[in-house]
């Protein structure tokens, strides 16, 4: 008597196997994009939270600008050229192109105002910056960043007491 798997058998297991690899990769993918979403968002909270500290470390005014690609952090100079915004080079806090890099969709609104503060053009640099004083105190905010499908949701928040919350909310595709 022979041992063995007939041809039905051997593709059985085959088609098994292929329906658990699609599964786990489709599930992979969905965790994927969630997963970047929170850690691009998680990231940006922990740079405020930084960004807090050296402001009141320093002293310094920084300001915070959001951009379609990423996030770039600036302090407030006082020079020979006058008062003006000039690019934070130290502490690696800036990110410029992270939204990019990761497909993250953002925007910014401040409290209580719904327009995109990147539409708002006929304003000066520092209208469309997150303050935060020397003191700690920052603006309150409402920053969303979503992926492409806008299936994930995530949206740091700061009030005006002062706390930051980062809430998320899947939507049904």
């Amino acid at each position: 008597m022979q041992r063995g798997f007939t041809l039905i058998e051997m593709l059985i297991v085959i088609v098994i196997i292929a329906v658990m690899i699609t599964a786990a990769t489709l599930s992979m993918n969905l965790f994927s994009a969630d997963r970047q979403i929170r850690l691009v968002a998680e990231q940006l909270r922990d740079g405020i939270m930084t960004a807090r500290q050296h402001a009141i470390l320093m002293p310094d005014v920084l300001g915070l600008k959001i951009t379609r690609d990423g996030y770039q952090y600036y302090h407030y100079v006082r020079d020979k050229k006058g008062v003006h915004w000039q690019v934070l080079k130290k502490g690696g806090l800036s990110h410029p192109d992270i939204f990019k890099q990761h497909r993250v969709l953002a925007k910014l609104t401040r409290w209580n105002d719904d327009r995109s503060l990147m539409e708002l053009e006929h304003r000066d640099a520092s209208s469309k910056m997150i303050v935060i004083s020397s003191s700690g105190d920052v603006m309150p905010f409402t920053i969303v960043l979503m992926d492409g499908k806008h299936s994930v949701v995530y949206q740091l928040r700061m009030d005006d007491a002062g706390m930051m919350t980062l809430n998320t909310e899947a939507k049904a595709s």
